[in-house]
């Protein structure tokens, strides 16, 4: 087997119409029924079906679709599997029973022949095949795990495992991943299984994360770009610090960080980023406060729509990743803003390396293991009773490793 062509990534929303006339002939109601989820061109099924209308010699050929860990977990084992934690971007998932819905993928129009074997994400897939070795360098035999949606290992990286935990994780989207011991779906959010067998995740997914942030460091920062360079450090940081200048709120200058359309809670391919209340007064370091601002406030907007569908959340851990001018990913030192607008910084975990990492024995974090988070409610502060799996001092990565099993 080998790949036909490149695919398109997750922003990419040529798929939208697709999903309007998905919706108006098989029904909107009875998608989200099966998969919990409503149709996104963000997701998986509605560019299978972009192929099949407008490539149609790549989709005749395929004989499977594959994540991208999938595809990795095939080259090095042969198995053809589709973790399921990433199910629910086919829309035929059923992400409650864990399986395909086989009829409803033929009435989306999708051959079923397509679909790989559903397998839980620590699930042994195979061993290194001896091609895969020669050309890897990895030892013949050596197992491979399914692996599971990047926000899902890093939901475990960060110990989210007790319905009720949430963490926060901001790349180049944002959004936020509560933990969950059923299948509760709401048509604003995202569900997926969690890469812990038997929990799953009511998810927030944004566009503008650190994007935002990037766009705006491209566009608008060659002076902290010029001064990095000079002084050592990085623009981002530079920029942190020219924002912590300016008071909360940025004096009535806001900031929606849609970008690329937005995603979760609005589902809107044509949503447009604004600045808005512009004046005489406002400064640089105003808009890219703003801007950061704007994309605490679109997690935050994700928080209170989980809040409403009935699952408060324990906000325990949040990651940065920022990349300097030359492209090196760096890790942010302590943000200037923080969803709740409480003052409290959370400590910043590499979450989804070390739940990657985890996934083969799941040690500590495995499931009715304990985390070492302090648990902190979206309003701020510690509360007092430690919630299950609470400790009184928040682990480090460091002292996470010495937990994590041989790889």
């Amino acid at each position: 087997g080998r790949a036909l062509c490149n695919t398109p990534i997750w922003m990419d929303t040529r798929a939208g119409s697709l999903c309007q006339e998905l919706e108006a002939r098989v029904g909107g109601e009875k998608i989200f029924a099966c998969s919990g989820n409503p149709l996104s061109a963000s997701y998986t099924l509605p560019k299978v079906l972009w192929y099949k209308e407008h490539l149609p010699q790549v989709y005749e050929k395929a004989e499977k679709v594959l994540q991208s860990n999938g595809y990795l977990a095939f080259r090095l084992t042969g198995a053809v599997t589709q973790d399921k934690s990433q199910g629910y971007g086919w829309a035929c998932y059923n992400v409650a029973r864990n399986q395909w819905d086989i009829s409803l993928c033929q009435e989306l129009g999708v051959k079923p022949s397509l679909l790989p074997e559903i397998v839980s994400c620590s699930q042994v897939v195979g061993g290194v095949t001896p091609q895969a070795a020669q050309e890897t360098g990895l030892l013949e035999g050596t197992p491979v795990v399914a692996g599971g949606l990047d926000a899902a290992c890093g939901t475990l990286g960060a110990g989210v495992i007790h319905p009720g935990e949430t963490q926060e994780q901001g790349g180049q989207a944002g959004g936020m991943s509560l933990c969950v011991d059923s299948a509760q779906a709401d048509p604003r959010l995202i569900l997926s299984a969690h890469v812990v067998e038997g929990l799953w995740l009511l998810q927030g997914g944004t566009v503008g994360g650190g994007g935002a942030l990037n766009w705006f460091e491209r566009e608008f920062a060659a002076a902290e770009r010029a001064a990095a360079q000079e002084q050592g450090g990085s623009s981002f940081q530079q920029l942190d610090r020219e924002a912590e200048a300016v008071p909360p709120g940025c004096q009535g200058l806001v900031f929606l960080p849609y970008l690329a359309g937005e995603r979760s809670p609005l589902w809107d391919i044509h949503a447009k980023g604004v600045y808005y209340g512009i004046d005489f007064s406002k400064t640089r370091p105003h808009f890219a406060r703003a801007c950061m601002e704007g994309v605490a406030y679109s997690l935050r907007h994700n928080l209170e729509v989980a809040q409403e569908a009935g699952c408060p959340c324990i906000l325990l851990a949040q990651g940065h990743q920022s990349r300097d001018a030359a492209g090196h990913g760096r890790r942010r030192q302590q943000p200037p803003v923080d969803p709740d607008k409480g003052g409290h910084h959370r400590q910043g975990h590499p979450g989804a390396r070390l739940g990657r990492r985890h996934l083969p024995g799941r040690g500590p974090f495995g499931r009715g293991g304990r985390g070492r988070l302090w648990g902190l409610r979206p309003g701020g502060g510690r509360h007092g009773a430690r919630h299950p799996g609470a400790h009184p001092q928040p682990r480090t990565p460091a002292s996470l490793r010495t937990g994590l099993p041989a790889v």
